[in-house]
Protein backbone atom coordinates (compact mmCIF):
# COMPACT_ATOMS: atom_id res chain seq x y z
CA UNK A 1 0.00 0.00 0.00
CA UNK A 2 2.63 2.68 0.98
CA UNK A 3 4.76 1.77 -2.52
CA UNK A 4 1.59 2.15 -4.42
CA UNK A 5 0.83 5.72 -2.23
CA UNK A 6 4.59 6.71 -3.20
CA UNK A 7 4.36 5.56 -7.17
CA UNK A 8 1.36 7.24 -7.14
CA UNK A 9 2.12 10.39 -5.72
CA UNK A 10 5.14 10.79 -7.70
CA UNK A 11 3.32 10.04 -10.90
CA UNK A 12 1.22 13.35 -10.18
CA UNK A 13 3.94 15.37 -8.44
CA UNK A 14 5.48 15.42 -12.51
CA UNK A 15 2.22 17.16 -13.45
CA UNK A 16 2.25 19.57 -10.72
CA UNK A 17 5.03 22.15 -10.24
CA UNK A 18 5.22 24.19 -6.98
CA UNK A 19 1.73 23.21 -5.26
CA UNK A 20 2.57 19.72 -6.00
CA UNK A 21 5.98 19.99 -4.48
CA UNK A 22 4.88 22.42 -1.49
CA UNK A 23 2.46 19.27 -0.64
CA UNK A 24 5.00 16.40 -1.55
CA UNK A 25 6.84 17.95 1.59
CA UNK A 26 3.43 17.22 4.06
CA UNK A 27 3.32 13.65 3.34
CA UNK A 28 5.67 12.34 6.10
CA UNK A 29 2.60 13.52 8.33
CA UNK A 30 1.31 11.03 10.51
CA UNK A 31 -1.84 13.01 10.24
CA UNK A 32 -2.08 12.38 6.34
CA UNK A 33 -3.75 9.35 6.09
CA UNK A 34 -2.05 6.83 3.18
CA UNK A 35 -5.27 6.82 1.11
CA UNK A 36 -6.14 10.34 1.15
CA UNK A 37 -2.23 10.78 -0.89
CA UNK A 38 -3.59 8.07 -3.41
CA UNK A 39 -6.92 10.27 -3.80
CA UNK A 40 -5.51 12.93 -4.06
CA UNK A 41 -2.60 11.89 -6.72
CA UNK A 42 -5.11 10.61 -8.62
CA UNK A 43 -7.31 13.24 -9.01
CA UNK A 44 -4.35 15.37 -10.22
CA UNK A 45 -3.27 12.60 -12.88
CA UNK A 46 -7.35 12.75 -13.91
CA UNK A 47 -7.43 16.91 -14.22
CA UNK A 48 -4.13 16.53 -16.21
CA UNK A 49 -5.51 13.76 -18.70
CA UNK A 50 -8.77 16.12 -19.16
CA UNK A 51 -6.37 19.39 -19.41
CA UNK A 52 -4.30 18.26 -22.05
CA UNK A 53 -7.53 17.36 -24.40
CA UNK A 54 -7.28 21.47 -24.48
CA UNK A 55 -11.20 21.82 -25.11
CA UNK A 56 -13.28 24.55 -22.97
CA UNK A 57 -15.27 22.07 -21.45
CA UNK A 58 -12.21 19.72 -20.70
CA UNK A 59 -10.79 22.61 -19.21
CA UNK A 60 -13.51 23.80 -16.70
CA UNK A 61 -13.81 19.50 -15.87
CA UNK A 62 -10.01 19.93 -15.11
CA UNK A 63 -10.19 22.41 -12.60
CA UNK A 64 -13.74 21.13 -11.37
CA UNK A 65 -10.92 17.36 -10.51
CA UNK A 66 -8.14 19.04 -9.61
CA UNK A 67 -10.47 21.12 -6.56
CA UNK A 68 -12.00 17.87 -5.35
CA UNK A 69 -8.33 16.88 -4.65
CA UNK A 70 -8.34 19.69 -1.81
CA UNK A 71 -5.63 20.41 0.84
CA UNK A 72 -5.48 19.86 4.01
CA UNK A 73 -4.46 23.16 5.31
CA UNK A 74 -7.22 24.92 2.80
CA UNK A 75 -8.15 28.68 4.18
CA UNK A 76 -12.04 29.47 3.66
CA UNK A 77 -12.40 32.89 2.51
CA UNK A 78 -15.81 34.32 2.15
CA UNK A 79 -17.25 31.02 1.91
CA UNK A 80 -15.18 30.18 -0.89
CA UNK A 81 -12.15 28.20 -1.44
CA UNK A 82 -8.30 29.49 -2.26
CA UNK A 83 -6.84 27.71 -5.36
CA UNK A 84 -3.58 27.05 -6.81
CA UNK A 85 -2.42 28.76 -10.08
CA UNK A 86 -2.98 25.87 -12.50
CA UNK A 87 -6.73 25.59 -11.32
CA UNK A 88 -7.27 28.93 -12.20
CA UNK A 89 -5.39 29.01 -15.16
CA UNK A 90 -7.80 25.88 -16.29
CA UNK A 91 -10.89 28.00 -15.52
CA UNK A 92 -9.80 30.80 -17.27
CA UNK A 93 -9.07 28.91 -20.61
CA UNK A 94 -12.71 27.70 -20.19
CA UNK A 95 -14.37 31.07 -19.99
CA UNK A 96 -12.43 32.25 -22.78
CA UNK A 97 -13.14 29.55 -24.99
CA UNK A 98 -15.84 28.10 -24.37
CA UNK A 99 -17.94 31.77 -24.30
CA UNK A 100 -20.71 30.00 -26.42
CA UNK A 101 -20.81 26.70 -25.22
CA UNK A 102 -23.85 25.91 -22.21
CA UNK A 103 -22.33 23.22 -20.56
CA UNK A 104 -19.07 25.44 -20.14
CA UNK A 105 -21.21 28.22 -18.03
CA UNK A 106 -23.34 26.51 -16.16
CA UNK A 107 -19.27 24.23 -14.82
CA UNK A 108 -18.33 28.15 -14.51
CA UNK A 109 -21.10 28.90 -11.83
CA UNK A 110 -18.86 27.52 -9.43
CA UNK A 111 -14.96 28.83 -9.37
CA UNK A 112 -13.79 28.09 -6.54
CA UNK A 113 -11.69 30.74 -5.60
CA UNK A 114 -12.39 34.12 -3.25
CA UNK A 115 -10.08 35.88 -5.46
CA UNK A 116 -12.97 35.59 -8.16
CA UNK A 117 -15.19 38.52 -7.97
CA UNK A 118 -18.57 37.36 -7.92
CA UNK A 119 -19.44 39.41 -11.04
CA UNK A 120 -17.69 36.36 -13.61
CA UNK A 121 -20.19 33.72 -12.08
CA UNK A 122 -23.10 35.84 -12.43
CA UNK A 123 -21.43 36.38 -16.39
CA UNK A 124 -21.60 32.88 -16.66
CA UNK A 125 -25.51 32.96 -16.04
CA UNK A 126 -26.50 35.63 -18.15
CA UNK A 127 -24.04 34.02 -20.85
CA UNK A 128 -25.84 30.64 -20.53
CA UNK A 129 -29.43 32.50 -20.85
CA UNK A 130 -28.40 34.31 -23.89
CA UNK A 131 -26.54 31.08 -25.07
CA UNK A 132 -29.89 29.03 -23.86
CA UNK A 133 -32.49 31.01 -25.04
CA UNK A 134 -34.93 28.36 -25.44
CA UNK A 135 -34.19 26.33 -22.43
CA UNK A 136 -35.63 26.74 -19.44
CA UNK A 137 -32.87 25.31 -16.51
CA UNK A 138 -30.44 28.59 -16.69
CA UNK A 139 -33.44 30.37 -15.66
CA UNK A 140 -34.64 28.30 -12.55
CA UNK A 141 -30.54 29.13 -11.34
CA UNK A 142 -31.16 30.31 -7.89
CA UNK A 143 -29.81 32.51 -5.45
CA UNK A 144 -29.12 36.37 -5.00
CA UNK A 145 -25.29 36.21 -5.89
CA UNK A 146 -25.84 34.65 -9.18
CA UNK A 147 -28.37 37.06 -10.54
CA UNK A 148 -31.84 34.67 -9.63
CA UNK A 149 -34.56 35.90 -11.19
CA UNK A 150 -37.82 37.31 -9.58
CA UNK A 151 -40.62 34.62 -9.85
CA UNK A 152 -42.59 36.50 -12.51
CA UNK A 153 -39.92 37.31 -14.31
CA UNK A 154 -38.68 33.59 -14.51
CA UNK A 155 -42.44 32.50 -15.86
CA UNK A 156 -42.99 35.12 -18.25
CA UNK A 157 -39.32 33.56 -19.78
CA UNK A 158 -39.92 30.18 -19.07
CA UNK A 159 -43.80 30.77 -21.51
CA UNK A 160 -41.34 30.56 -24.81
CA UNK A 161 -39.19 28.02 -23.20
CA UNK A 162 -38.96 24.77 -25.47
CA UNK A 163 -36.71 22.33 -23.64
CA UNK A 164 -35.20 21.89 -19.74
CA UNK A 165 -31.89 20.62 -20.38
CA UNK A 166 -29.73 20.20 -17.24
CA UNK A 167 -26.89 18.96 -19.16
CA UNK A 168 -26.49 16.17 -16.49
CA UNK A 169 -24.82 13.38 -18.88
CA UNK A 170 -22.61 16.37 -20.74
CA UNK A 171 -20.81 16.33 -17.28
CA UNK A 172 -21.04 12.69 -15.74
CA UNK A 173 -19.88 11.25 -19.42
CA UNK A 174 -16.49 12.68 -20.09
CA UNK A 175 -15.80 11.86 -16.99
CA UNK A 176 -16.78 8.00 -16.98
CA UNK A 177 -14.02 8.03 -19.83
CA UNK A 178 -11.75 9.59 -18.54
CA UNK A 179 -11.58 7.14 -15.79
CA UNK A 180 -11.90 4.39 -18.03
CA UNK A 181 -9.08 5.52 -19.49
CA UNK A 182 -7.21 6.45 -16.39
CA UNK A 183 -8.16 3.79 -13.71
CA UNK A 184 -7.85 4.46 -10.64
CA UNK A 185 -5.98 2.08 -8.01
CA UNK A 186 -7.53 -0.42 -6.32
CA UNK A 187 -7.14 0.87 -2.38
CA UNK A 188 -9.03 4.08 -4.15
CA UNK A 189 -12.21 2.13 -5.85
CA UNK A 190 -12.53 0.23 -2.15
CA UNK A 191 -14.32 3.90 -1.32
CA UNK A 192 -16.41 3.26 -4.20
CA UNK A 193 -19.89 2.67 -3.62
CA UNK A 194 -19.41 0.05 -6.06
CA UNK A 195 -16.44 -1.85 -4.11
CA UNK A 196 -15.49 -3.88 -7.63
CA UNK A 197 -12.03 -2.98 -9.46
CA UNK A 198 -13.44 -4.07 -13.06
CA UNK A 199 -15.98 -1.44 -12.44
CA UNK A 200 -13.73 1.61 -12.87
CA UNK A 201 -16.25 3.99 -14.93
CA UNK A 202 -18.31 3.66 -11.34
CA UNK A 203 -15.54 5.86 -9.96
CA UNK A 204 -15.88 8.19 -13.00
CA UNK A 205 -20.20 8.47 -12.52
CA UNK A 206 -19.32 9.13 -8.83
CA UNK A 207 -17.17 12.39 -9.78
CA UNK A 208 -19.35 13.23 -12.43
CA UNK A 209 -22.54 13.64 -10.73
CA UNK A 210 -20.85 15.25 -7.59
CA UNK A 211 -19.40 18.15 -10.04
CA UNK A 212 -22.44 18.29 -11.70
CA UNK A 213 -23.56 18.92 -7.87
CA UNK A 214 -21.14 21.44 -7.04
CA UNK A 215 -22.43 23.50 -10.29
CA UNK A 216 -25.82 22.92 -10.85
CA UNK A 217 -27.22 25.71 -8.05
CA UNK A 218 -30.56 25.15 -9.27
CA UNK A 219 -33.78 26.34 -7.08
CA UNK A 220 -36.85 24.83 -7.78
CA UNK A 221 -38.47 26.04 -4.36
CA UNK A 222 -39.51 29.00 -5.82
CA UNK A 223 -41.64 27.65 -8.93
CA UNK A 224 -43.20 25.18 -6.77
CA UNK A 225 -44.42 27.80 -4.30
CA UNK A 226 -45.55 29.93 -7.10
CA UNK A 227 -47.20 27.30 -8.79
CA UNK A 228 -49.62 25.80 -6.10
CA UNK A 229 -52.87 26.50 -4.35
CA UNK A 230 -54.19 30.27 -4.02
CA UNK A 231 -50.59 31.51 -5.34
CA UNK A 232 -51.54 30.25 -8.84
CA UNK A 233 -53.99 33.16 -9.22
CA UNK A 234 -51.92 35.42 -7.83
CA UNK A 235 -51.18 37.14 -11.49
CA UNK A 236 -53.30 36.94 -14.62
CA UNK A 237 -51.31 34.32 -16.87
CA UNK A 238 -49.27 32.63 -13.86
CA UNK A 239 -51.92 29.51 -14.12
CA UNK A 240 -51.19 29.36 -17.39
CA UNK A 241 -47.53 29.89 -17.04
CA UNK A 242 -47.03 27.65 -14.52
CA UNK A 243 -48.95 24.33 -16.73
CA UNK A 244 -46.46 25.22 -19.58
CA UNK A 245 -43.36 24.89 -17.23
CA UNK A 246 -45.28 21.90 -15.14
CA UNK A 247 -45.19 20.12 -18.97
CA UNK A 248 -41.66 21.04 -20.09
CA UNK A 249 -39.86 19.61 -17.01
CA UNK A 250 -42.46 16.32 -16.80
CA UNK A 251 -41.90 15.23 -20.39
CA UNK A 252 -38.73 17.41 -21.70
CA UNK A 253 -36.27 17.72 -18.62
CA UNK A 254 -33.25 15.50 -19.18
CA UNK A 255 -32.71 14.72 -15.51
CA UNK A 256 -34.99 12.33 -13.31
CA UNK A 257 -35.06 14.91 -10.45
CA UNK A 258 -36.56 17.73 -12.75
CA UNK A 259 -38.99 15.27 -14.20
CA UNK A 260 -40.12 14.54 -10.83
CA UNK A 261 -40.66 18.05 -9.79
CA UNK A 262 -42.70 18.38 -13.42
CA UNK A 263 -44.60 15.51 -12.79
CA UNK A 264 -45.71 17.13 -9.05
CA UNK A 265 -46.63 20.06 -11.04
CA UNK A 266 -48.71 18.81 -13.61
CA UNK A 267 -50.91 17.47 -10.30
CA UNK A 268 -51.61 21.02 -9.46
CA UNK A 269 -51.98 23.04 -12.66
CA UNK A 270 -54.46 20.90 -14.46
CA UNK A 271 -57.05 22.67 -16.90
CA UNK A 272 -59.55 20.09 -16.65
CA UNK A 273 -60.37 16.67 -15.18
CA UNK A 274 -58.60 15.04 -18.42
CA UNK A 275 -55.65 16.80 -17.46
CA UNK A 276 -55.68 15.81 -13.92
CA UNK A 277 -56.39 11.88 -14.65
CA UNK A 278 -53.18 12.05 -17.23
CA UNK A 279 -50.88 13.87 -15.14
CA UNK A 280 -51.71 11.31 -12.13
CA UNK A 281 -51.60 8.62 -14.52
CA UNK A 282 -47.85 10.09 -15.36
CA UNK A 283 -47.05 10.75 -11.87
CA UNK A 284 -47.76 7.23 -10.83
CA UNK A 285 -45.32 5.67 -13.68
CA UNK A 286 -42.64 8.61 -12.78
CA UNK A 287 -42.35 6.90 -9.72
CA UNK A 288 -42.50 3.28 -10.51
CA UNK A 289 -39.97 3.60 -12.85
CA UNK A 290 -37.61 5.73 -10.14
CA UNK A 291 -38.20 2.64 -8.14
CA UNK A 292 -37.23 0.03 -10.85
CA UNK A 293 -34.25 1.99 -11.83
CA UNK A 294 -32.88 1.83 -7.68
CA UNK A 295 -33.65 -2.14 -7.33
CA UNK A 296 -31.40 -2.82 -10.00
CA UNK A 297 -28.21 -1.27 -8.04
CA UNK A 298 -29.79 -3.10 -4.58
CA UNK A 299 -30.01 -6.63 -6.99
CA UNK A 300 -26.51 -6.06 -8.74
CA UNK A 301 -24.70 -3.05 -8.09
CA UNK A 302 -21.78 -4.06 -10.68
CA UNK A 303 -23.69 -4.93 -13.41
CA UNK A 304 -25.86 -2.07 -12.98
CA UNK A 305 -22.94 0.29 -12.99
CA UNK A 306 -21.43 -1.68 -15.50
CA UNK A 307 -24.55 -1.12 -18.03
CA UNK A 308 -24.90 2.61 -16.75
CA UNK A 309 -21.66 3.30 -17.99
CA UNK A 310 -21.59 1.57 -21.40
CA UNK A 311 -25.39 3.27 -22.55
CA UNK A 312 -23.84 6.24 -21.06
CA UNK A 313 -21.12 5.74 -23.37
CA UNK A 314 -22.72 4.47 -26.26
CA UNK A 315 -25.22 7.10 -27.22
CA UNK A 316 -24.07 10.74 -26.87
CA UNK A 317 -27.09 12.21 -27.08
CA UNK A 318 -29.49 10.08 -24.14
CA UNK A 319 -30.08 12.25 -21.27
CA UNK A 320 -30.68 10.54 -17.30
CA UNK A 321 -34.03 10.37 -17.83
CA UNK A 322 -33.92 8.25 -20.97
CA UNK A 323 -30.98 6.16 -19.93
CA UNK A 324 -32.34 5.28 -16.48
CA UNK A 325 -35.94 3.84 -18.58
CA UNK A 326 -33.30 1.59 -20.98
CA UNK A 327 -31.59 0.58 -17.87
CA UNK A 328 -35.15 -0.66 -16.65
CA UNK A 329 -35.80 -2.22 -20.18
CA UNK A 330 -32.52 -3.88 -20.72
CA UNK A 331 -33.15 -5.56 -17.12
CA UNK A 332 -36.07 -6.69 -18.15
CA UNK A 333 -38.30 -5.11 -15.70
CA UNK A 334 -41.43 -3.62 -16.23
CA UNK A 335 -41.88 0.00 -17.05
CA UNK A 336 -45.90 0.59 -15.53
CA UNK A 337 -47.03 -0.11 -12.41
CA UNK A 338 -49.38 -2.94 -11.04
CA UNK A 339 -52.51 -2.24 -10.52
CA UNK A 340 -52.65 -1.09 -6.61
CA UNK A 341 -49.60 0.69 -6.32
CA UNK A 342 -49.51 3.54 -4.77
CA UNK A 343 -46.64 6.46 -5.51
CA UNK A 344 -45.32 8.29 -2.59
CA UNK A 345 -46.83 11.63 -2.45
CA UNK A 346 -44.81 14.64 -2.77
CA UNK A 347 -46.54 17.17 -4.07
Amino acid sequence: MLALCALSFAAAAQYDDPSAREWDARTGDEAIDSLEVVRRAYLWRLADRLGRNGGPREFALAAHVRAMAGVRDLRIVGGLRLIDVKTQRWLNDAERLGSDDPVVQLLLLNRFSASDPIDRRRDAVRRWREIDSDNLAPLLVGGADLDALPIDETLAFASSALRADFYFDDIVRPLVQAVSEEPPPASLLATVAVRDPSVPEAFGAEIGAAIWSASAAFAYAPLTRACRGDALDAAPRRRAQCRHVAMLLADRADTVAARGVGAALRLRTYADENELRQAAIAYRRHYWRLQQRASLAQRNPVDEARTFARMLLDDRDITEAELAERMVIDAGLPLEPPPGWTAPQRY
